[in-house]
């Protein structure tokens, strides 16, 4: 019997792109988004917070639930207690190596409600309600120039995987066959750029009260 031997370089092709597909879309991705994309469709229609903002955020924050703070206190956005928390708490190192408080949340529904509740309420944020809610690249650049993360690369990584796994599509009532092409990258708006925050605003005071 003769065995049939391949070019070394189309092994390496087809290995090389079974291991892309598996590295853009791991299957715990998958599931987290599967499991909480409904969930971030119903708050946008309560809260209107852009589906795709919600869900890139819950990703990034909890590293698609695989967080500590998501496995022991369902809390998958990295809020802290703050001052008028009076539920639960978790205390862990935080990203400045410091012992600090989290909210505690019975279920990841909680969590996923108190922070679009958060965003809802808080005047911070008020400029982003003025972008459409399938505009999520004003969206995330709004976020981050309003101080929700100090990174200053935060923008970029939400956007990027709100592309990268197709969010958007969550953003409004469509078949799958209907999905957008991945957006392309767009400049930052000038509203953003002009938008200029409260003198007694404390950048990053979300993340770090």
């Amino acid at each position: 019997m003769k065995h049939i031997k391949l070019p070394v370089f189309l092994l390496i092709t087809i290995f090389g792109i079974s291991f892309t597909i598996n590295y853009r879309h791991p299957s715990h991705v998958r599931s987290y988004i599967n499991s909480y994309s409904s969930l971030a469709q119903e708050n946008m229609k309560t809260y209107h917070i852009p589906a795709s903002i919600i869900m890139g955020q819950a990703l990034l924050e909890s590293d698609a639930g695989r967080s500590e703070l998501a496995k022991n206190a369902n809390n998958h956005f990295g809020i802290k207690c703050r001052n008028d928390w009076d539920g639960e708490t978790y205390e862990k190192w935080d990203d400045d190596e410091t012992i600090s408080c989290f909210r505690k949340y019975n279920t990841p529904e909680g969590s996923f409600r108190d922070h679009s509740d958060f965003i809802t309420k808080s005047s911070n944020y008020d400029m982003l309600f003025t972008f459409e809610k399938e505009d999520y690249t004003s969206w995330a650049y709004g976020l981050q120039k309003c101080g929700y993360a100090t990174n200053t690369e935060y923008a970029r990584l939400l956007i990027d995987i709100i592309e990268k796994y197709k969010l958007y599509e969550f953003d409004q009532p469509m078949l799958v066959s209907e999905a957008k092409p991945i957006a392309e990258e767009k400049p930052v708006p000038l509203s953003i750029k002009k938008f200029e925050l409260p003198s007694d605003y404390k950048r990053g005071s979300y993340l770090k009260q």
